[in-house]
């Protein structure tokens, strides 16, 4: 009796085998290596607590706890079954079975990775195992695989996309009369790609932004240090300073004493 299916019960197994006794499995490695990974990208207890509880239910809920669809997390059951009795038919046919397997698992990763974020390490184990930088799996993939690449670029391709993700979503517009003020024309706005609208609307707000702290320190200064030229040297500044008061101080004089007389 099978929990799931064989691979995922000999996966399971020579996982808690590798957990409890440290050493590798010699048999059932490549199901080993799934279950190692699926622990990465979920808890280590969403995959061993179903296999104890015998919960087929319980690990595909826990499967698509980031997102990815029942569907999907159908498919990858089904194929792991299909991959082991491939293994068991001495390797006969090449197909397509581990490209597909791994982008399920890649897009696994990206709902993670969408959903709370990847730690730096986990970044590294994602794209070492993607990167088939183990070499038993990259044995096992050059027996099976049609094109190798094919695999190899699985986890690339499904980083490009939700990269893509970002650019697709809709940009707001600013306010009509500061596209007005910088002649740009609102039908041309609303025709730019969003990478283009992005970059424009960084360029008109860090323009006003200048501005305004351009106002806000001519504001700060006192009228009199507005009139000053200076040149750099303290001394001097001080007695160009001096000359000006002194000066206006004469000129409130001589206007007094003329007033005076008339």
């Amino acid at each position: 009796m099978y929990f799931v299916n064989e691979a995922i019960t000999n996966g399971i197994k020579a996982y808690n085998d590798k957990m409890d006794k440290g050493i590798e499995p010699l048999s059932y490695y490549f199901e080993y290596k799934i279950i190692d990974l699926l622990t990465h990208i979920y808890r280590k207890i969403d995959i061993t607590n179903p296999y104890q509880l015998n919960s087929e239910k319980d690990l595909v809920n826990n499967l698509m706890v980031y997102g990815l669809d029942h569907d999907n997390v159908q498919k990858l059951i089904n194929l792991l079954s299909a991959f082991n009795l491939w293994e068991k038919s001495n390797h006969e046919e090449k197909n397509d079975l581990l490209e597909r397997i791994f982008r399920i698992l890649a897009k696994m990763v990206i709902a993670k990775k969408r959903s709370v974020g990847l730690s730096s390490e986990e970044e590294i184990y994602y794209n070492d195992f993607f990167s088939l930088k183990d070499p038993k799996l990259l044995r096992l993939a050059n027996m099976s695989a049609l094109n190798i690449d094919d695999i190899l670029s699985v986890y690339d391709e499904e980083l490009i996309k939700y990269q893509k993700e970002d650019i697709t979503e809709e940009i707001p517009m600013l306010k009509s009369d500061l596209y007005e003020k910088y002649n740009v024309n609102k039908d041309v706005v609303k025709s730019l790609p969003n990478e283009n609208l992005l970059d424009l609307n960084k360029d008109i707000l860090d323009k006003e932004k200048n501005k305004k702290e351009e106002k806000e320190e001519t504001y700060k200064k006192p009228k009199t240090l507005q009139m000053v030229i200076t040149s750099g040297n303290g001394f001097i500044d001080g007695l160009v300073l001096l000359s000006i008061m002194c000066t206006e101080i004469m000129v409130g004089i001589i206007i007094t004493v003329l007033l005076a007389r008339l």
